[in-house]
């Protein structure tokens, strides 16, 4: 293992750590585990897992020589994420790195880690999501994985032992709202409070949720999953005709539906009114009524911003953002116009991430550069118009900005906005 000397021997050493996985990478893939697993200090004899449901897949665990140094802190029962309480539900150790690849799962998991000694510094990377490093304390960080399956990757920078603790939704403690369960509609989400909310009983095909709106945007969410195809979701003022939004239950979620709020409008004449918002169901033009589809149950929420938003070019830049099962809070933002590219400097200490937001004219390519390096994904705009892209993590101490791929002459105006990690 080489000396590090300088941030950017770090960056690379991390890097090196996060792609090149070696024939002897310690996997574990975890199904449906209920039950604690005993601590994986207890399985690295011979790698034995008891009182969990584990396949373990090409393990090669490699006993430390003469004394053991310091060990990581035992890995706590429960940890919180954006109000939700999850539990642990098992772990591993490995020498480098551990990898767990995660089944399929209608909740999420958070995957946190500890390293023994003084050395903090691992490189996290979940599959489909660029790598990002931490140096924080033992199971002081974690990475929150959505719903589904997934592969998270985390890789000790001295190369050294690294211990991985996964942890499940304990979805009988939810945060304050209004609901059931993993149905609940949060009462603050990222500095949104909630106007209101109602979720339906199993089959019913319509409900009204009473608010009082501010001047403020109307942000609603949804939960309608599981719909059976050709079934239209509609949502209206309940004393006016026809629906200001009808489509497929796209947006819906089946797991902590607030935080999925991206549906927003202003709410114009109601203003400070007394109002009631109304949620349906159709079927081939025709309104689905109680009982028809006796598994579906359906949801809406109405959110207000706490804070007024900052102009990003094309998108608004909320004060505060929910990313990675996080809160985080708008650090800096920039923007700028007529073909140039906006630029931030990222403070040396702390975690962040970047928004970005861009008007064209035209077909645009760009992609959001920390030192020049890409991170995340490149974007296409066709024809006039615009949009946004992230969060995505940014190193500290880098300059972030944005490469255009295509003439900057059809770039009206980009922005950039800057995320700390709150707590």
């Amino acid at each position: 293992m080489p000396d590090l000397h300088t941030l950017q021997d770090l960056r690379s050493t991390l890097a090196q750590h996060a792609h090149d996985v070696p024939d002897d990478t310690s996997v574990v893939r975890v199904a449906a585990v209920h039950g604690r697993a005993r601590r994986a200090r207890q399985q690295r004899a011979g790698a034995v897992v008891v009182g969990a449901v584990l396949a373990v897949v090409g393990v090669v665990l490699v006993p430390s020589l003469g004394e053991r140094g310091p060990q990581p802190a035992d890995a706590p029962d429960t940890m919180t994420s954006l109000g939700w309480s999850y539990r642990l539900a098992s772990t591993e150790s490995g020498d480098g790195r551990v990898v767990v690849e995660l089944g399929d799962s209608d909740t999420p998991r958070l995957v946190s880690w500890a390293t023994p000694g003084g050395d903090q510094r691992v490189a996290v990377r979940e599959q489909g999501v660029p790598s990002r490093t931490s140096d924080a304390a033992d199971y002081a960080d974690f990475t929150w994985v959505a719903p589904g399956g997934g592969r998270v990757t985390v890789a000790a920078a001295s190369g050294g032992e690294v211990d991985v603790a996964v942890y499940e939704l304990d979805s009988s403690q939810a945060p304050p709202g209004v609901g059931e369960g993993v149905l609940t509609f949060r009462e603050d989400v990222a500095g949104r409070s909630l106007l209101g909310a109602a979720l339906g009983e199993p089959g019913e095909a319509s409900l009204e949720v009473p608010v009082t709106p501010t001047d403020e945007t109307v942000w609603l969410a949804t939960t309608c999953a599981d719909l059976p195809r050709g079934t239209r979701v509609h949502l209206a003022w309940a004393d006016e005709r026809g629906s200001f939004s009808s489509g497929a239950c796209d947006s819906g979620s089946s797991f902590d539906p607030g935080g999925s709020a991206g549906t927003g409008f202003p709410p114009g004449r109601h203003a400070g009114q007394e109002s009631t918002l109304r949620m349906w169901l159709t079927r081939g033009g025709r309104p689905v009524v109680d009982g028809e589809l006796p598994d579906v149950r359906i949801g809406l929420g109405a959110y207000t911003p706490v804070f007024p938003p900052v102009d990003l070019a094309a998108v608004d830049a909320e004060k505060r953002i929910e990313h990675d099962g996080r809160e985080w809070v708008l650090e800096k933002a920039t923007v700028a116009r007529r073909g140039q590219v906006p630029w931030l400097g990222v403070p040396e200490e702390g975690r962040f991430v970047v928004v970005d937001g861009v008007e064209a004219s035209g077909v645009l390519r760009y992609a959001v550069t920390a030192d020049g390096q890409r991170v995340g994904s490149q974007t296409t705009y066709l024809g006039s118009g615009g949009g946004g892209g992230g969060p995505v993590d940014v190193a500290p101490g880098s300059r972030v900005s944005i490469r255009v791929a295509t003439p900057t002459s059809r770039l009206d105006a980009a922005g950039l906005a800057l995320y700390r990690l709150t707590g």
